[in-house]
């Protein structure tokens, strides 16, 4: 985590010598982290745990389990709700 704020700190200085401000550079400081750090790797290895930790779960609780990534979404049965 220290690398990414000194990679950051050392880009904004850069951006602002050069004066920067359309934030071009912004996006190409965040696309090297995510190269570098394999963010998207992470989150896709992590997201197939999740989803199979989540369709491990009693099925009249969990009926769907479905995503990408880390981006999930699981749809709970309705009658299992507390209601008033």
């Amino acid at each position: 985590m220290n690398f990414i704020w000194k990679l950051l700190e050392r880009n904004f200085l850069e951006a602002r010598s050069f004066n920067l401000e359309d934030g071009s550079l912004n996006g190409c400081v965040w696309t090297k982290v995510l190269e570098e750090e394999k963010l998207a790797d992470n989150a896709e290895k992590l997201g197939r745990i999740l989803r199979h930790e989540l369709r491990e779960l009693p099925k009249e609780i969990v009926t769907t389990v479905r995503g990408k990534g880390l981006l999930n979404a699981i749809v709970i049965d309705n009658s299992l709700l507390l209601t008033d």
